[in-house]
């Protein structure tokens, strides 16, 4: 018995593992094949370059959108077919509702599938009654969809709206209101998910029929009376959105105190017509309800003539208002805006409103309101009229002088609101002494063209009629170009920079109070722009060596991953090419060879304690110079000769403060002397074991002309 249970389980064991032994042969492992570099399609083979093919919606689909007759379709539908979705999501039920079909193609398609009554878009979460009442169906399709699937009048769609919603949205019959409320009697108190308005404000909204209206007010009363979003009453909804009288009249008659009733932002119906540009009629049938919403204001201190004023309303809206309460155009609101204010800044109003307004209340030309502005100020903006620009500034003289609590005159508000080239050449013609009127911050009206990204043809003009504002800085040393070259977000274009260089190309030379030049202005800032970077360096190479106050080089203060790579490449390239990266691109011997003359000469000259004096003849102990001061009355006073002029020290040429930092912007290096052979009277010198000239003998008037120490020292900074 024992060897009989041995051996039957010896016989399951080795039956087990050779079963196992099957199922991993079988398992065997599949190799990854990469996927051939073919279109999914029966296009060939994969281009890079070659557009995807749009995809199509299935030919029974189509068929369907183009409207084809039954017979074309009938036989490709199918258990399958009736259950596919368009490219928007669209089920053939769907389709057919959209395209207004028949009740006998509706019919056929419930009796393929009958639960495609009750199936939504998956987009949009529409059901079939839901797209026929938006694309206006037959009653008789509404009503076959409604003995199929009644339910659906409250069901709601991704939006939150029932179909009674959409059918006040499309302004649909009244019979089909009546047919949908019958279903769903509910829906008529029931709010949108997504905006929480009623079916009444949907129909206040869109200037539904008054009868649609009336009935809606007759099956609930109680939802006239009450006030919806923001505090706005189905009045103020249709007064807004300009119905017609009789629907005013009728929506007044059932909610008489809607007209005394402030929304949000605590304007009447009244400010709401006169605000929305309604019409006459409308205006003075509600004035003449309530004639107190005249003198009323909203949040902000506005009349009802400062909203007809700043939406430009027509004469005879203007002259009623004026004529029921002429004080209100003496009426300033918050901000000290008067009705003159509102008219000229808004820059909807004619020339006869404004002369108007003028005619009835002159003083208001000189009023300023908070900000110190005056209406000739607002009348120079970007959207004004060219004609009550020029009215303004040439009939109103006094005013072209006013500046605001800035000190910013009409011309400086003018380049800041990005005026039109024609205000700002009619500004320069009748007040040209504004450009010599500065801001806060020193600026110039052409500082804020440059900053506010003006038309360069409005920055043209202000540079013709005077050329001095392109070399003027501001209180931090700051030229135009310099702020041209800023690196931010919304600098101006190159074609701006090319002007400026053109008018002062020493603009590249010029510093700040903290020794910047337009380069490192152009290299810092995280939007710094390659174009500008590149113009800058093309134009003055030698400004790349240049340091600031915080003895930094434009490549280290350039923050944008683009430019410091430009840097970096740019120095390579300099090396690799064994060419001083200036403008002359002097070999790299050349000016080592000059640089070691130099020391040598200069270093005999310390070891006997003389200089030679070429004035005098003689010899003279070398005194320190102090380098004359980079501005000088407010303004850049840049040497012409900046290679000679400049006395050069122990320093490397630049001049050194007591605390041991440049003071002003470095020397750039003077363009050196043409490569000659050297004259017949001139002895060079051998060097003896010592490493000194054995020899002095060389002509002292060629001496002054040799390239200075500073000028070889930096050459040979630029090129390390």
């Amino acid at each position: 018995m024992k060897d009989f249970i041995q051996a039957f389980i010896v016989e399951k064991f080795t039956k087990h593992l050779n079963n196992k032994s099957k199922k991993k042969a079988s398992k065997k492992k599949t190799r990854m094949v990469p996927r051939p570099p073919v279109w999914p399609f029966k296009d060939g083979p994969l281009d890079p370059d070659r557009e995807k093919p749009e995809p199509e919606n299935p030919k029974f689909h189509q068929l369907l959108w183009d409207e084809a007759p039954m017979e074309e379709w009938s036989g490709m539908v199918n258990w399958r077919t009736i259950r596919q979705r368009d490219l928007k999501g669209n089920y053939p039920l769907h389709i057919a509702c959209a395209t207004q079909a028949s009740t006998e193609v509706l019919q056929f398609l419930i009796g393929m599938w009958p639960k495609a009554v009750k199936t939504k878009n998956p987009i949009n979460g529409k059901l079939p009654l839901h797209i026929a009442l938006q694309f206006h169906a037959s009653l008789e399709v509404l009503q076959l969809l409604l003995d199929h699937y009644g339910e659906a009048c409250e069901e709601t769609d991704n939006t939150g709206r029932l179909p009674f919603h959409i059918a006040c949205a499309y302004k649909r019959e009244l019979d089909v209101l009546e047919l949908i409320y019958e279903e769903f009697p509910g829906a008529m108190k029931k709010k949108t998910e997504m905006r929480g308005v009623t079916p009444l404000e949907i129909c206040c909204e869109n200037r539904s029929p008054i009868e649609t209206i009336e009935w809606l007010i007759e099956q609930h009363p109680a939802g006239a009376s009450k006030a919806r979003s923001f505090g706005k009453t189905h009045v103020a909804i249709a007064i807004s959105n300009h119905a017609s009288l009789d629907t005013i009249k009728l929506l007044v008659d059932h909610h008489p105190e809607a007209l005394t009733t402030k929304d949000t932002w605590g304007r009447l119906p009244f400010f709401r017509a006169c605000a929305d540009g309604a019409s006459l009629e409308v205006i003075k049938y509600i004035f003449n309800e309530h004639t107190e919403a005249i003198f009323d204001t909203d949040k902000a201190g506005s009349l009802p003539l400062h909203a007809a004023c700043k939406n430009g309303a027509s004469m005879e809206k203007i002259e009623f208002l004026l004529e029921q309460y002429p004080e209100g155009i003496k009426a300033g609101d918050n901000n000290r805006l008067l009705p003159l204010h509102i008219a000229t800044k808004g820059g909807k109003a004619n020339l006869k409103l404004i002369q108007l307004l003028v005619e009835r209340y002159p003083k208001a030309v000189t009023k300023m309101d908070k900000l110190g502005c005056t209406p000739v100020h607002y009348a120079c903006e970007k959207n004004s009229s060219i004609l009550i620009a020029r009215t303004m500034i040439e009939r109103y003289s006094q005013i072209r002088m006013i500046s605001d609590n800035k000190n910013l005159t009409p011309l400086h508000h003018a380049c800041i609101k990005q005026a039109s080239v024609d205000i700002i050449r009619i500004l320069l013609n009748n007040y040209p002494q504004a450009m010599k009127v500065n801001t806060k911050e020193g600026r110039n009206p052409l500082h804020l063209a440059v900053v506010n990204r003006l038309s360069l043809e409005a920055i043209e003009a202000i540079i013709e009629e005077h050329p001095y504002a392109v070399i003027e800085p501001d209180k931090k040393g700051l030229t135009p170009l310099h702020v041209a070259c800023e690196g931010k977000p919304f600098s101006p274009s190159i074609e701006v920079i090319d002007l400026l260089l053109k008018h002062y190309p020493e603009g590249l030379h010029a510093s700040t109070e903290n020794g910047s030049i337009p380069l490192h202005m152009a290299s810092r800032g995280k939007y710094a722009k390659m174009e500008v970077v590149e113009k800058l360096i093309h134009e003055y190479p030698e400004g790349i060596e240049m340091l600031n106050s915080r003895e930094a080089t434009p490549a280290q203060c350039a923050r944008a991953k683009e430019v410091r790579d430009y840097y970096g490449k740019y120095k390579k390239q300099v090396v690799k090419n064994k060419v001083c990266p200036c403008i002359f691109q002097h070999p790299l011997e050349t000016i080592a060879g000059e640089i070691a003359a130099k020391e040598a000469e200069e270093s005999l000259l310390e070891k006997d304690g003389l200089m030679q004096n070429t004035e005098e003849g003689g010899y003279v102990s070398p005194e320190p110079m102090e380098r004359p001061s980079r501005r000088k009355h407010g303004l850049l006073n840049i040497p012409t000769d900046l290679g000679e002029s400049e006395n050069w020290t122990n320093n490397g040429g630049i001049a050194m403060t007591p605390a041991g930092r440049t003071s002003g912007m470095p020397v750039p290096p003077p363009p050196p002397p043409p490569m000659e052979e050297p004259p017949a009277h001139v002895v060079v010198r051998q060097q003896d074991a010592d490493g000194f000239p054995d020899d002095l003998t060389q002509d002292t008037t060629l001496l002054s002309e040799a390239p200075s120490k500073s000028t070889l020292k930096s050459r040979e900074a630029l090129l390390v």
